[in-house]
C-alpha cells in the first residue's frame, strides 16, 4: 500500500496545538478495548492495561494496575499526539475524542481509556 504525504493546516495558534496536545500527558487505564468479533467494546471488568504517557514522547504499557503499581513494564516504546491523532511506536494511528471533563478519552476503534 502506497503512502501518500498530507499536509494539514491549522487556523489556531502552536500555543493551542500544544495545550490540546499535552490532554494525553499522565497515566490512563484502559477500561474497555474494541473486540473484532463482535464489533463492540468490551470491559475487562477491573483490570485493564495501564499506559503512561510522558512529556517527553515516552509510552508505557503495563499489564494492569498492580503491575503500575510495582513498575513491572509490559512495553515501552513512543508515541506522538498532535491534539486529534495519537500515534504509538510510528504504528496506528487513532483518532482521540476525550470526555466532557478531560477524565477520559476514546482511542478510534481501540480502547477507551480513564486517569488513573
Amino acid at each position: 500500500m502506497a503512502l501518500m504525504p498530507m499536509v494539514l493546516t491549522s487556523c489556531g495558534s502552536d500555543d493551542d496545538d500544544n495545550e490540546q496536545a499535552g490532554r494525553i500527558v499522565g497515566v490512563w487505564k484502559e477500561t474497555y478495548y474494541w473486540h473484532d468479533d463482535t464489533h463492540s467494546f468490551r470491559g475487562w471488568q477491573g483490570r485493564g492495561y495501564v499506559h503512561a504517557f510522558k512529556s517527553d514522547g515516552t509510552h508505557i504499557v503495563y499489564d494492569d494496575p498492580k503491575s503500575y503499581e510495582a513498575g513491572e513494564i509490559r512495553k515501552q516504546g513512543t508515541y506522538s499526539f498532535d491534539g486529534t491523532y495519537l500515534v504509538v511506536d510510528g504504528g496506528f494511528k487513532r483518532k482521540v475524542t476525550f470526555t466532557e471533563n478531560g477524565n477520559g478519552f476514546e482511542w478510534e476503534q481501540t480502547a477507551i481509556m480513564e486517569k488513573y
